[in-house]
């Protein structure tokens, strides 16, 4: 993982229905997992801003839906490129 910057990216889902929160996992090569090391965990709303990236440069992501009981497999991976 590059160096954290001053980047951000905004992303957005459907809502699951029975989700109480969702799980954002990240990385800089495609092929993110639920085993990636990066995650944002207990989202409770359909979009969340991460901060801290670094601009120039791609990120993958994959979402989850969770609840008290288990944990959804991953959704189709998207990517982007930081904005400042």
């Amino acid at each position: 993982m590059p160096p954290a910057g001053n980047g951000h990216l905004t992303l957005s889902w459907n809502a699951v229905s029975g989700a109480i929160w969702y799980n954002l996992y990240y990385g800089t090569k495609p092929g993110v997992t639920k085993a990636s090391l990066t995650k944002v965990t207990g989202i409770t709303t359909t979009s969340h801003t991460v901060t801290g990236l670094s601009t120039g440069t791609v990120y993958f992501f994959v979402v989850t839906a969770a609840n008290a009981e288990t944990e959804s497999a991953e959704s189709g991976e998207v990517s982007g490129r930081p904005k400042q």
